[in-house]
């Protein structure tokens, strides 16, 4: 048995800490310059239309910028809970860090392109963390706190990851999409980028773990 098993994120070491608040910080600072134009930063969301119009800087972009304080917030907090379990599997020094910088912004991507490949011609922006964080929760259905090695992929608890996955997202619905639909207000979940995030998380996470020499 690991003896990181049954411990929350802020019980392991200061270097599964320190990546998570760096990128909580990027984001947090970006937020708060962005702040003085208004509290959604559109200027670095995404869309098919954004794309055909020649942003492609905010293919990178809109993994750090965020649509308001509640929408940051939570991001924050999710990144707070999952980063360190990432980190830890990910190692420590300069080649964790590479590995974990790497995991965030390729499930982000993969959040990306499934939203496009859902709306190719979309002009509704998409924009936050989100599609990166699920794609760190799909990382730790393969490497939960405690495991000895790599889970398989298809177990009871890559189903039941799943099932949470759609709760989760229902949940999100429910509290962020439908008041914005009822008071004709714009916003919402983009659900499609959490799926690609989440299933990139969950296929690729055995690439980006450290392999033990031999």
């Amino acid at each position: 048995m690991n003896d990181t098993e049954g411990q929350d994120a802020f019980a392991l070491p200061l270097s599964a800490q320190w990546p998570g608040w760096a990128l909580i910080a990027v984001m947090v600072a970006a937020f708060l310059l962005h702040l003085p134009r208004g509290a959604v930063m559109y200027e670095w969301a995404v869309s098919a239309q954004i794309l055909r119009a020649g942003y492609w800087q905010n293919i990178l972009l809109h993994m750090f910028a965020h649509a308001g304080f509640m929408h940051i917030a939570f991001n924050c907090m999710a990144l707070a809970s999952l980063s360190p379990h990432v980190a830890f599997r990910l190692g420590a020094g300069t080649n964790g860090w590479l590995r974990y910088l790497a995991l965030f912004i390729c499930c982000g991507l993969a959040g990306l392109a499934m939203f496009l490949a859902i709306h190719p011609d979309g002009d509704i922006p998409m924009l936050g963390a989100s599609g990166a964080i699920f794609g760190f929760a799909g990382f730790l259905v393969r490497y939960p706190p405690g495991a000895p090695g790599t889970m398989p992929l298809w177990t009871r608890e890559t189903g039941r990851a799943l099932v949470d996955f759609v709760k989760t997202n229902l949940f999100l619905i429910a509290i962020l999409t439908l008041p914005a639909l009822l008071t004709g207000q714009g916003g919402g979940v983009a659900w499609e980028g959490h799926l690609g995030g989440f299933l990139f998380g969950l296929l690729a996470a055995p690439a980006f773990v450290r392999r033990p020499a031999r």
